[in-house]
């Protein structure tokens, strides 16, 4: 749980920005965005493997243009 105490003559705008870096800090959008809709585990089993598939091509890409 994020807790984030103002400071004495803290203004408004500074206690948001602290906030806003924690929240960032602690990849708490990126989980929101992904249990938006629930996915079935064999869905993102799929996306998993195309996801890796992908970075593969591009670094055997990356390979093929160097030489």
């Amino acid at each position: 749980m994020l807790i984030i105490i103002p400071k004495e003559n803290e203004n408004i705008e500074s206690l948001l920005k602290r906030f806003k870096r924690k929240v960032m800090g602690e990849n708490i959008l990126v989980e929101v965005k992904k249990r938006k809709y629930y996915v079935k585990p064999s869905s993102e089993k799929y996306t998993r493997r195309k996801k890796k598939k992908r970075l593969i091509q591009k670094k055997l890409n990356k390979k093929r243009k160097l030489f």
